[in-house]
């Protein structure tokens, strides 16, 4: 059984320092290969994009935003992306990590933001495993099919073993570097309130939570 690590991502992997500094499409992004895995992932990864804007819609609508602009490449600098494999890039996150039998140690991820989710797909033959949250002692059920959102530049997270079979996590990321490139304003934290203040009135009563509006979320829009 082999342990591998591949990574697909959009931007140059070198941190951007300032707004005028280049974005070009990774290695694997431009290797023959990346276009029919693309291609092949279309289809679950537009679904992973509405699972991300159900659970982080100010996350979503910025990431939506920085993938368009970056698409259209109309700065001289970005003509880069209009690389056939880029434009064939569906997902709102600018990077995903395939990860193949793996051990995951305790840790905490160094990119991305801290009000951020990373989403992560279990997939594979394995029977069982589980994702655990170190911090907070939470213990999650991680069978191929399910999605975990988490907030991995804040909480440690790991996965010490898995139960037969081969274990794939697809880790789905974006960087701030490339939001600051592309003048998208970062989202800030995902509020209670967003979703509360859509609930049924006596449910939220029950629950003793608070119907606030988050209206942060007043004047999202797509580009």
């Amino acid at each position: 059984m082999s342990s591998q690590l591949s990574r697909f991502l959009i931007q140059d992997p070198k941190p951007l320092q300032t707004l005028s500094d280049s974005i070009i499409p990774s290695t694997n992004v431009r290797e023959i290969t990346a276009l029919p895995w693309l291609t092949c992932m279309a289809p679950s990864t537009i679904l992973l994009n509405a699972i991300t804007a159900l659970t982080h819609k100010k996350l979503y609508l910025a990431a939506y935003k920085a993938m368009a602009r970056l698409k259209r490449a109309k700065s001289p600098d970005l003509k880069d992306m209009k690389h056939e494999h880029v434009q064939s890039w569906s997902s709102v996150f600018s990077g995903i990590a395939v990860i193949a039998n793996r051990i995951t140690v305790s840790h905490r991820d160094t990119g991305g933001s801290d009000p951020w989710f990373d989403l992560l797909l279990s997939s594979g033959s394995h029977r069982r495993a589980y994702f655990r949250l170190d911090d907070i002692g939470a213990k999650l059920s991680y069978s191929p099919g399910t999605v975990v959102m988490a907030c991995g530049r804040v909480l440690r997270h790991s996965l010490p073993k898995w139960y037969g079979g081969e274990r794939i996590c697809l880790a789905h990321f974006m960087r701030r570097e490339v939001l600051h490139r592309l003048a998208v304003h970062a989202p800030n934290w995902c509020l209670q309130g967003s979703y509360t203040r859509i609930m049924n009135r006596t449910f939220t009563a029950d629950q003793g939570w608070t119907q606030k509006r988050d209206y942060a979320d007043d004047g999202d829009e797509m580009d």
